[in-house]
């Protein structure tokens, strides 16, 4: 499979951002923060620069066409349909990363490069009717604290399904030595999906797991509070990959509001 040219994609970079224009004569900008996801057949890009007032223009082949564009941490990543990772720029132009030599996986789908990028093309994680933990000294009284759509509290231990829009939870942990004072701490932990349950599987002195809709692996905290893991997606698991599938296959435009992405065909 060769390197080519075919309906490229102009990427326009400029003042620590960047917008992708469907070809250079083009007067529709889209940002590329969060991303940019494209549904036609484009080959290649146009990496559009200015340097000291003066624009210069570099033209990059690709094997596959383009799946996605976008800047996260201030790196610019395009990706291919097909290859793993994802061509990398600094925010001046600079070529740190290509997709030449990286070949070409027949299975690799939506599925790979959104699980691998997720802050990027699923949207970033938000803080929205955030669920607030009581975590105390004694873990038999830690609390999934009540809201207005939750009218009363409930004990961590088994803990509880969750409804209603859910984005972020906070957790409340007492008796916490700061500046050799006992205070109470918050700390804020913002999630991309909405929270589907919260709860210790086992006993009081379990793990503290809070699951995020789509995803299989959940937020892991020992029962004092301490982050041990963030929720991710699975691999293997059959209902990740289907509301991966979901959001950019079936209802693409429930995507765009709820996800913030935009799609260029």
């Amino acid at each position: 499979m060769e390197n080519k040219i075919l309906n490229p994609i102009s990427i326009k970079l400029d003042k620590g951002s960047g917008v992708v224009l469907e070809d250079t004569d083009s007067t529709e900008e889209l940002s590329l923060i969060p991303g940019v996801m494209f549904g036609n057949e484009h080959y290649g890009f146009i990496l559009i620069t200015n340097n000291n007032g003066k624009q210069r223009e570099t033209v990059y082949q690709t094997q596959c066409r383009i799946d996605a564009v976008g800047i996260v941490g201030g790196v610019l990543k395009i990706f291919e349909e097909g290859k793993k990772g994802h061509w990398k720029f600094d925010l001046k132009g600079n070529l740190k990363k290509s997709l030449y030599n990286v070949p070409v996986e027949e299975n690799r789908d939506l599925y790979d490069i959104a699980s691998d990028n997720y802050s990027m093309l699923m949207g970033e994680p938000i803080v929205k009717n955030p669920i607030s933990l009581k975590i105390p000294n004694d873990p038999r009284y830690s609390l999934i604290l009540s809201d207005d759509s939750c009218k009363e509290d409930y004990p961590l231990y088994p803990g509880t399904m969750i409804g209603g829009e859910h984005y972020g939870f906070i957790l409340v942990i007492d008796d916490v030595i700061i500046d050799n004072k006992r205070v109470q701490k918050e700390i804020i932990y913002p999630t991309q999906n909405r929270i589907e349950a919260i709860g210790s599987e086992k006993h009081e002195f379990d793990d503290i797991k809070v699951f995020e809709q789509g995803k299989y692996n959940p937020w892991r905290f020992s029962y004092k509070g301490i982050f041990k893991e963030e929720a991710s997606y699975s691999p293997y698991s059959r209902m990740d990959k289907e509301f991966i599938h979901k959001v950019f296959n079936t209802n693409m435009e429930d995507a765009k509001e709820k996800y913030n992405i935009k799609v260029k065909k």
